[in-house]
This record gives C-alpha cells, structure tokens and sequence, in this order.
C-alpha cells in the first residue's frame, strides 16, 4: 500500500518533534543522572551558540530570530520568494 501524504506529515512530527520509542528510556536515565544539570546546560549553550552564528550569517536577510530557542523563520516575501522557492533554493545551494 503506497503511502499518504498524511502518513509521511505523521513520520516527520513523529520523527521531528516526539522523542522515537526506542531513545525513550536512554533520554529518561540522561535526564536523571546526577550530572544531568550540567550536561543539559552544556547542550544548551551549545545549540544557543549555534543558533546565534546562524543569526549572525543571517544578518541582512529578513528573518524572525529563535528566541532562546532553535527554531529561525526567514520572511520569504521581503526576498520576492514563496516559502516553497527559498526551500529549493536553501536545498540547492545548502
């Protein structure tokens, strides 16, 4: 049976935002290990690093920044692109 288009959107949250079954019980003793706190915060500072130098190289461009967090959103039309444009564009040039 081929998959849908809603099977494949259900993979990707799944996949993207949920934590797969078989990490479940490793994420659980990470997060409860007795340095827990410092590994998470070392992480943080990380991906928080990450995301500014992304920012940064982002600078002239029209873009909503992560705010603490990861996610960064570009506004397409200032750049006279569909969102579906900028994405085959960022996958060509990537």
């Amino acid at each position: 049976m081929p998959a849908t288009s809603i099977d494949v959107h259900l993979v990707g949250l799944t996949n993207v935002v949920c934590q797969v079954g078989i990490a479940q019980r490793a994420v659980a003793a990470a997060l409860t290990a007795p340095d827990a706190d410092a590994d998470v915060a070392t992480a943080a500072a990380v991906w928080r690093d990450r995301a500014q130098a992304i920012v940064e190289q982002l600078r002239d461009h029209p873009l909503v920044g992560p705010d603490d967090g990861w996610p960064l959103l570009v506004g397409t039309a200032r750049l006279a692109l569909t969102p579906a444009g900028a994405s085959a564009r960022l996958s060509e040039r990537g």
